[in-house]
């Protein structure tokens, strides 16, 4: 049964003990949700005077190599009834959101999952439609209408969620979330490429605390800053805001670019027009892109935007 199946989506879970190599062979990769774990504890568990240490990410799970691994960003039995920060599930609002955008601009692993699904209010619930008061057998409600539009979550703008949606017994569909499409272009175009420069709030002379930003190769180029919880103190350094990037020298070829982080699909995409632009000028200098708090930008030199360029 297993071998009409490619190897890609057959992989094994892993609890512990030194991962061997050769195991991988037979049964496919292992599942390391600790990378995800890193991702998010230094994108939201920790303090903003802390962030560069998200752009030295490079594993998970010891002994797990990018080429033994899959790596996975949420999944079914990594969730939590409530919202918590240091869990990856939809109830953390517009902070998954970011997570989930970087985790596929990062260039980190060589086969990554997102995850698209529903809402709970209880771990045990299955998707809209199946109750646990349903018994064995239900029908799941449709992801689409009868006009065969998707009823989806739309992208979070706050973190967490308010109970309220929280809680929704509905399709919420992660992956379709704005600036998902986007990123996995960025991804296929960007990954192969190593860092190349970084600016590191904090560190990097001129740039604030709680804000971040890297260059893959010479055509790839992402920012992001910290959000802030509702629940959060007040008095978390380095948040809150939008990074204005006029002036920052990211060393891109000329031209306006699409930030593919708000791109909500590639469907039909021609990129005559685009959610969101960056202006990049002859010596490499953004002469117009922001980054507005919590969220994240990526542009890469195949995203051009066409009508716009002389």
């Amino acid at each position: 049964m297993l071998n009409g199946l490619p190897w890609d989506l057959v992989y094994q879970e892993w609890w512990g003990e030194y991962p061997p190599h050769d195991r991988t062979e037979y049964v496919g990769l292992y599942r390391d949700v600790a990378y995800r774990w890193h991702l998010v504890n230094r994108l939201a568990g920790k303090n903003a005077t802390d962030l560069p240490e998200l752009l030295d990410l490079d594993g998970g799970v010891f002994g797990i190599t990018q080429d033994m691994a899959v790596y996975p960003f949420a999944y079914h039995d990594g969730r939590s009834k409530n919202a918590d920060p240091e869990i990856a599930t939809y109830k953390n609002g517009l902070a998954f959101h970011q997570q989930q955008k970087f985790f596929l601009s990062w260039p980190f692993g060589e086969k990554v999952l997102i995850w698209g699904g529903y809402g709970w209010r209880d771990t045990n619930h299955g998707p809209p439609g199946c109750d646990k008061s349903d018994g064995d057998h239900c029908t799941p409600d449709s992801v689409y209408d009868e006009g065969g539009h998707a009823q989806c979550m739309p992208a979070p703008t706050v973190s967490p969620l308010p109970k309220s949606e929280a809680r929704q017994r509905r399709w919420i569909c992660e992956h379709r979330w704005q600036g998902v499409a986007g990123m996995m272009h960025f991804r296929k175009a960007c990954r192969q490429h190593a860092v190349s420069e970084k600016w590191e709030g904090g560190k990097t002379e001129g740039i604030g605390i709680g804000r971040l930003a890297f260059r893959l190769g010479n055509d790839c180029f992402v920012a992001l800053t910290r959000g802030r919880r509702e629940d959060e103190d007040e008095d978390v350094a380095g948040v809150g805001g939008t990074w204005d990037l006029t002036g920052l020298k990211i060393a891109l070829p000329q031209g306006r670019y699409c930030d593919m982080s708000s791109l909500h699909t590639q469907k039909g995409w021609d990129q005559s027009s685009c959610p969101r632009e960056v202006e990049v000028d002859e010596e490499g200098v953004i002469q117009h892109g922001s980054v507005t708090q919590g969220e994240i930008l990526a542009i890469h030199a195949g995203a051009l935007v066409t009508s716009l360029v002389s």
